[in-house]
């Protein structure tokens, strides 16, 4: 019996060295070019299918949150949105926006050197202060090339680029970056999670939903940070009118919206909109109807989950959903870590275990039954997954319990048949039988 279990212990270690030796394979990309199928499903995930496909029910419009459109208005037009929305009094006002230039070349930063457009948006914002509105502007953390070149790109910061102060005056700050595996801006830029809080030179930062929901419940984002995760999975709720059906399902128009034509003109929108409300300006094209891709990103909610077709999301969006959850106080949670190492190490043994007993009792019938296993083992997994987060809103990563039961069935076989054979066979040739 303890040759058994002896056995069961050597395969799942096999299994797992195996793996290990298989991801830094494929970590080279060596065989990229050969698997465009790979390529294109490589960045899928089960819960993508349960946001967008069966999860239960359809999350509600949030009324708390208007999304303007600031299109290519320059900075004296978003000036006069600012005025017709601020005279509704909305309880915060956020900018997706950094208006500043890093040059003072009057060719490629005109608005740097437009007194009048400045001063309009100065004076918009001032007003709006004055009427008692909460004012959150974006801000956006930069790595140093001194700081990549020493620590590699990971999240670390040690500078931030904020709007020009004669054009923030008293506003609260939030950063904008959002947490995508994408290294340039022309890259697929896809977008499931959140940064709440980063440190920058010792100080905390707060992302611009954080930022936005503290200032229109601070108790609920002081919840949301006491989680305390440097991730959290992002509970969408829906997107804004889409035309073009980027989204799955019905999520779309799932937030009030008011395009860059409207908010200049009072007579397009009715107060109940604005009063007491979040109303968060950004980019979302030039229109509505605009199929740009500038600032925009595939989410969960894409009607394509796996070889997406084109992004279905603004940032602006992304960032009205991440204050939604923090507000309905409607979190993701995801299972740890060290739950998921030890669940595959247990279903990995057990799976061995059961290969052995049916190997040796009925050895004729083990390749039919070894594969009925692991395709029951992946169904089981695959349907607890989705259940799980769609139901209970936790993320249960089987990722490695479902990679190490799809090479179990072939390491035992190398083993059982290779190298235990080779063991026994080197025992009785050179070792003395004990």
């Amino acid at each position: 019996m303890l040759k058994f279990w002896l056995n069961c212990i050597f395969v799942t270690l096999f299994t797992f060295l195996l793996m290990g030796g298989l991801y830094e394979f494929t970590q080279m990309r060596i065989m990229e070019a050969f698997d465009p199928i790979g390529q294109a499903i490589g960045d899928v995930e089960l819960s993508d299918i349960a946001f967008s496909h069966i999860r239960e029910g359809e999350p509600k419009p949030d009324e708390n949150i208007t999304i303007v459109n600031v299109g290519n208005l320059n900075r004296g037009e978003i000036g006069d949105q600012i005025r017709n929305i601020a005279r509704h009094k909305p309880k915060v006002i956020a900018f997706d926006l950094i208006l500043n230039c890093s040059t003072m070349d009057s060719l490629t930063c005109a608005e740097n050197f437009s007194f009048e457009n400045n001063y309009r948006f100065h004076s918009a914002i001032q007003e709006a202060e004055a009427l008692g509105v909460k004012v959150v502007m974006a801000e956006k953390l930069q790595q140093s090339k001194a700081l990549v070149e020493k620590h590699g790109d990971i999240d670390l910061y040690d500078s931030i680029e904020h709007t020009d102060p004669f054009l923030r005056l008293n506003s609260f700050e939030g950063f904008v970056n959002l947490d995508t595996d994408a290294e340039h801006q022309e890259d697929l830029k896809l977008c499931r999670e959140v940064n709440p809080l980063i440190i920058v030179n010792g100080h905390p930062e707060l992302a611009f939903a954080v930022r936005i929901a503290m200032m229109f419940d601070s108790l609920k984002a002081k919840k949301f940070l006491r989680r305390g995760k440097n991730r959290e999975v992002i509970n969408f709720r829906g997107n804004t009118p889409d035309f073009y059906g980027a989204t799955a399902g019905s999520y779309s128009g799932r937030y009030q919206f008011l395009d860059a034509y409207q908010a200049l003109d009072s007579a397009s929108f009715s107060e109940d909109m604005i009063r007491d409300k979040i109303v968060v300006f950004g980019f979302h094209g030039v229109d509505l109807m605009d199929r740009s891709w500038e600032d925009k990103f595939f989410t969960p909610l894409n009607i394509n989950y796996a070889g997406r077709s084109r992004p279905d999301m603004y940032g602006v969006v992304v960032h009205a959903n991440v204050v939604s959850m923090i507000l309905n106080e409607d979190y993701i949670d995801i299972m740890p870590l060290w739950q998921s190492i030890l669940l595959a190490i247990i279903v990995t043994f057990l799976t061995t275990a059961l290969f052995f007993k049916i190997e040796d009792n009925v050895p004729i019938w083990y390749d039919l039954l070894s594969l009925v296993v692991q395709i029951t083992i992946f169904t089981i997994f695959s349907v607890v997954m989705l259940l799980a987060f769609s139901y209970f809103s936790l993320k249960m990563d089987f990722t490695l319990t479902l990679a190490a039961v799809a090479l179990v069935g072939t390491c035992f076989e190398l083993y059982n048949g290779g190298i235990l054979r080779l063991y026994e066979y080197l025992q009785k040739r050179y070792f003395k039988r004990l």
